[in-house]
């Protein structure tokens, strides 16, 4: 289970990577709108799972762990789970 998230968490930074570099240096068309509108789609559901996992974990999430849920979404909460358990 370590070595497949530990895959994904990977896949997700590259992911980052080409959206970031994509705000920097746009691609051509139709490529651009693609990626903005993925950014604008990630950035959201990683919001929505960070307050998620503050309502589900009481005890509070370091800020390492809200970084994680932001960096890698639900691969990051895959991994707070299993530490917290």
């Amino acid at each position: 289970m370590n070595v497949l998230l530990t895959i994904a968490k990977f896949g997700m930074m590259v992911a980052w990577l080409v959206m970031i570099t994509n705000a920097v240096v746009p691609f051509q068309s139709p490529w651009q709108e693609i990626i903005e509108a993925a950014l604008v789609i990630t950035l959201l559901g990683h919001t929505l799972l960070l307050i998620g996992a503050r309502l589900r974990f009481k005890d509070g999430l370091s800020n390492q762990d809200k970084l994680s849920l932001m960096a890698f979404g639900v691969f990051g909460w895959l991994s707070i789970s299993m530490k917290k358990r």
